[in-house]
């Protein structure tokens, strides 16, 4: 599905929409450098600058098999991003991972929604077969989204250590199309 034509997808209090490198913004690359906000993913050790957070996005922009949708207010605030892929194009299956970058969003319910969006758009429009989404023990908030989307878990992957120094482990999880 070419990513021009990918319309956007309309929530409660927001809206989700293919990100492009024009979306970039200093308040996105803070949100990437800040421990708290990043501990519970693979990048909270990294550290982001307007070029690199560009390359990223633009080369999801262009890839086959990867989507990058920034989830933004209606009033046109970005908050945070939801990545499908990549896409196992002979297994038909992806993975998602998802940061909601401003605190003030967080709690709400967001993910929730914004993950049974997503779940939706990759097996009626794409036609994938499973999404998967890992998550830490301690990240609570994300086991509960994940849940609540019907995602059954898998196993625990393997000890990590996040930003704040605790050892925990990752969660595997997994969902299929219902019917």
């Amino acid at each position: 599905m070419k990513k021009d034509n990918i319309p956007l997808i309309n929530g409660s209090c927001y809206y989700l929409k293919i990100l492009t490198v024009a979306d970039i913004t200093k308040t996105y690359v803070e949100w990437l450098n800040d421990d708290e906000i990043m501990r519970f993913t693979e990048q909270n050790n990294s550290n982001h600058t307007f070029e690199t957070v560009e390359r990223f996005v633009d080369d999801c922009y262009k890839s086959n098999n990867t989507y990058l949708f920034g989830m933004f207010t209606f009033e046109d605030a970005h908050f945070g991003n939801i990545k499908l892929g990549p896409i196992n194009l002979q297994e038909n299956e992806a993975d998602i991972s998802y940061v909601i970058g401003n605190k003030e969003m967080w709690g709400k319910g967001l993910a929730t929604e914004i993950i049974s969006q997503i779940v939706d758009f990759a097996f009626n429009s794409i036609n994938l077969r499973r999404i998967y989404a890992g998550t830490y023990t301690r990240n609570i908030g994300s086991l509960k989204a994940l849940k609540n989307n019907d995602f059954l878990e898998l196993e625990f992957l393997r000890n990590n250590s996040d930003s704040d120094k605790k050892i925990d482990t990752i969660r595997l999880f997994r969902v299929n199309p219902k019917g």
